[in-house]
């Protein structure tokens, strides 16, 4: 892949050649993928540069240069994932001391019952990568020790080629979310790698967990996680119910929940009661 860096401005602008008809533009936070591509229905224009530029928000657009002529294509959903890992995928979000978030395992069950039942997980030269660096890196190129054969093992249930993304922002809390991807046909190529890892870094940051909860709040809401009622948690703090379900309001707005007792679960998983 042909690397080139280029000024623009004050800050630097890096261009690697993906293939002879791709490039990918790295400016800043922001990612620019460009496409050579023939489009005969236009009149006149027989050549033309479409550029997909992936936002802070990884929300992708697709700018033709031509007035009028565009679309918008929305980030990774579940369709684009299913074509980035066919045999499936894991994901574990703002890992703590010991247990994430949230986690999604997609891979399929009889890998991870052989990997459960074989204790791999404190093995794993993926997972052992993905806790000591940040980043994107395809199975093949993990440089760990792996004396169990457990890459070896994947590739005999049809976990042939995968991809390894971690990503940490620097937070207090030392939460880090990684994820792997799998395949059985071929590797990934640059281009899906940064896809995958804009995505991780998507939900990672999407799961931060927020500040602007009051100590009211998180009151009722510790008091929910342990079932009490509406009419008890009014009656212990002393407040009318009214304010109490203000606060759980407040919160559920702030956690981005449907219900109060969504809202207590997400509070608990955060740490923030």
């Amino acid at each position: 892949m042909e690397r080139r860096r280029e000024t623009c401005g004050r800050n630097s602008l890096q261009i690697f050649e993906l293939t002879p008809d791709v490039e990918l533009l790295c400016h800043c936070d922001i990612i620019f993928l460009i496409a050579k591509l023939n489009l005969n229905k236009i009149p006149v224009v027989n050549s033309l540069k479409l550029t997909f530029l992936v936002e802070r928000k990884h929300k992708l657009r697709l700018s033709t240069g031509v007035p009028n002529i565009g679309m918008e294509m929305q980030r990774i959903g579940p369709e684009q994932l299913k074509e980035l890992a066919p045999v499936g995928h894991y994901v574990a979000l703002r890992i703590g001391f010991a247990f994430p978030v949230e986690e999604i395992n997609a891979l399929p069950s009889e890998w991870v019952d052989h990997y459960i039942k074989n204790s791999f997980m404190l093995f794993d030269p993926v997972i052992r990568w993905a806790y000591s660096k940040v980043g994107a890196l395809r199975w093949s190129e993990i440089d760990v020790e792996d004396p169990r054969r457990i890459i070896a093992q994947a590739q005999t249930f049809g976990l042939r080629y995968g991809a390894a993304i971690s990503v940490f922002d620097g937070n207090a809390e030392g939460q880090r979310s990684f994820a792997s991807f799998v395949r059985a046909d071929r590797d990934y190529t640059d281009l899906e790698m940064n896809l995958l890892h804009a995505y991780v870094k998507r939900l990672h940051l999407e799961m931060v967990p927020p500040t602007n909860l009051t100590m009211a709040e998180l009151e009722a809401l510790g008091m929910v996680r342990h079932g009490k009622r509406l009419r008890e948690i009014a009656y212990e703090l002393g407040v009318t119910e009214g304010a109490v379900k203000q606060r759980l309001k407040n919160a559920k707005v702030k956690l981005g929940a449907k219900t109060g007792t969504q809202a207590a679960a997400l509070a608990s998983q955060y740490g923030l009661i």
